[in-house]
């Protein structure tokens, strides 16, 4: 009994260690996107508009499409379709958009 407890919590303890290979694994984010909203804050204020009369939505973004990625990952494989992102196609891109609510 204790010997079967103790292949499960080693079990557990390696399953843990195990990370599973995924798309975007390649990718090393070097601004924040507290720090890609104040960039294009400074834009909108070098143009003389000033950010705080807007709403900000942020979003973290890659230029791929689904399908092309899953047909990949089939034929080729995560690690490959990795590399091919890392050295071939653009990285991903904070998007930042500033807006205002509609007014009734």
């Amino acid at each position: 009994m204790g010997l079967l407890a103790g292949v499960r919590c080693g079990g557990a303890v390696g399953a843990g260690k195990l990370k599973p290979e995924r798309l975007g694994d390649y990718l090393k984010v070097s601004v924040s996107a507290k720090e890609a909203n104040d960039a294009r804050a400074d834009v909108l204020k070098k143009r003389g508009v000033d950010a705080n009369n807007f709403h900000t939505a942020t979003v973290f973004g890659m230029p791929r499409t689904p399908p092309p990625n899953e047909y990949l990952r089939e034929k080729i494989g995560i690690a490959a379709l990795n590399q091919i992102y890392d050295k071939r196609v653009p990285g991903a891109l904070w998007h930042v958009r500033f807006f205002r609510r509609q007014r009734s």
